[in-house]
């Protein structure tokens, strides 16, 4: 996965520490799970950097609302404005999604894209 955020920068991001697998393995060989709370929106992102798949689940009152899994992601890049913050988790190509975009401040938002000029 290239590009990847450091370490500080996701837990700036989702504003907590991740649940890691395995706590002797580097952040880049294990698989992360992160988890971010806006009233009653949950948001749980899964990274496995090495792998190279992303997943997210999105429960709002206690109810499961969105769930995707990626195998096959690029890189993930985080983006701040103002007072927005987002993360951008690109896929090859061939995906069907070709960005997706999950704000997280002020509120959680998700959102996907096919149009390959988003990239910067």
């Amino acid at each position: 996965m290239n590009p990847l955020p450091e370490e500080y920068e996701l837990i700036s991001l989702f504003e907590s520490e991740p649940q890691l697998m395995d706590e002797d393995i580097p952040w880049f060989y294990n698989t992360l799970t992160f988890k971010l709370q806006r009233e009653s929106d949950i948001l749980s992102c899964t990274i496995s950097p090495a792998y190279q798949s992303f997943s997210i689940d999105l429960t709002i009152n206690e109810r499961k609302i969105y769930s995707l899994g990626f195998k096959d992601v690029k890189g993930l890049t985080i983006e701040k404005d103002k007072d927005v913050e987002r993360l951008i988790v690109e896929m090859n190509d061939e995906s069907a999604f070709v960005t997706l975009i999950i704000q997280t401040n002020p509120q959680i938002r998700i959102a996907t894209t096919h149009d390959n000029s988003f990239r910067k």
